[in-house]
């Protein structure tokens, strides 16, 4: 049995396997699990979107990764070098992509670090 995680900004996803669940779901499109029918609010991964246990995880994840391991410029660096390389995806690739619900993230994210 799978739980059904709400993130912060109201999205819901599947414990079992991460994908994006409707509120109304009894069961999960992506694994078939059944849905537990309690709903856990989670803190996200901003790297990789897993759910992380505690917002002192969360806070933790953030100072180190905005902290002395990685620059602000090293973030904006490897976002512009993945920006470019998204362009040389082929276009039914790239349209895929820029329809999803990570496009939205995408844009805030390079949005954020001014790329």
């Amino acid at each position: 049995m799978a739980k059904k995680m709400q993130t912060r900004d109201g999205k819901m996803f599947c414990s079992n396997c991460a994908e994006t669940a409707d509120e109304e779901a009894e069961s999960c499109d992506g694994c078939d699990e059944f849905f537990d029918e309690d709903v856990d609010d989670v803190r996200i991964c901003p790297a990789c979107g897993c759910p992380l246990e505690s917002d002192d995880e969360y806070e933790a994840f953030k100072e180190d990764i905005l902290g002395e391991k990685v620059e602000i410029d090293e973030i904006q660096w490897i976002l512009t070098v993945l920006d470019k390389m998204l362009e040389d995806l082929p276009e039914d690739k790239v349209e895929e992509f820029a329809e999803s619900e990570n496009f939205e993230i995408y844009e805030r994210v390079l949005d954020a670090f001014n790329v």
